[in-house]
């Protein structure tokens, strides 16, 4: 069942982003933004990147945090997107 407009877009445009091989986006986002990584570790799922991009984006493009924008470009420029 769909719950709110948030499942719809997400039907909709179904996008999933994976890590290329050998990456663990996990131990780059401790390394590179560890106030991000202590946040998204106690209330995401790291297997739901799409999730934590989605989380991303809103602050980044709807309320400008430049911060979010750094933390996006890595985990994009580390892996595929489908």
């Amino acid at each position: 069942m769909i719950k709110n407009a948030y499942d719809i877009t997400k039907l909709l445009n179904p996008i999933h982003t994976t890590p290329k091989a050998g990456v663990n986006v996990q131990e780059l986002v401790k390394d590179k933004f560890p106030d991000y990584y202590k946040f998204f570790n106690k209330h995401f799922d790291w297997n739901d990147l799409d999730g934590i991009l989605d989380f991303l984006y809103f602050h980044a493009k709807i309320l400008h945090v430049d911060e979010a924008q750094k933390f996006i470009d890595l985990i994009e420029s580390n892996c595929e997107v489908r």
